[in-house]
């Protein structure tokens, strides 16, 4: 193993510290996108495990999967959508994608050696716990369960490119 990849090793679980820390403190205001964004940008910046190879069709399927369940809950909640201005609608997607490179590329990757089992249910804990603060107690069962989903999709694919397409549906669902 190279010294690069120790060094980068070695700092992977501290990166996973310094981003909790900036999604926990986030509140809904301006900065909240920032915050997340940055706990993002940290988790993109690491260097860890390449992906293992999937196939275009599993990947795909996998994907759909999940963005037909979050569809067939909206078509089961809120009948009406809500209008929502161009400028959420895009620190929706941004905050998705920023979530998903931290969760489940970073925080999936400081897990994965424990098992897939701690991987999934570890980062789905923590996307739980980290909504508390902007959405409440209630919040965390559907995020939990949101969690496991992505987690999983994760695990299947070897990416976190199909957990985040998902959560960027699952957002825009939301609206």
């Amino acid at each position: 193993m190279s010294a690069v990849a120790t060094s980068a090793t070695d700092i992977r679980p501290a990166l996973v510290a310094a981003g909790l820390l900036l999604l926990v403190a986030r509140r809904p205001v301006p900065g909240a996108v920032a915050m997340t964004v940055a706990a993002g940008s940290l988790a993109v910046a690491s260097r860890g495990q390449r992906a293992r190879r999937v196939r275009p069709l599993h990947a795909g399927l996998v994907t759909a999967l999940g963005i037909v369940a979050f569809a067939a809950s909206r078509l089961f909640g809120r009948a009406t959508p809500l209008p929502a201005p161009p400028l959420t609608i895009a620190a929706d997607v941004v905050a998705a994608v920023a979530e998903e490179a931290f969760f489940r590329h970073l925080m999936f990757q400081v897990l994965q050696p424990f098992g897939p089992v701690v991987a999934v249910a570890g980062t789905a804990a923590a996307f739980a716990a980290i909504h508390i603060p902007m959405y409440g107690l209630r919040s965390v069962p559907l995020n939990f369960a949101a969690g496991l989903l992505f987690g999983w999709q994760r695990h299947a694919t070897g990416t976190w490119t199909s957990p985040a397409a998902s959560h960027v549906i699952a957002n825009l669902l939301s609206r």
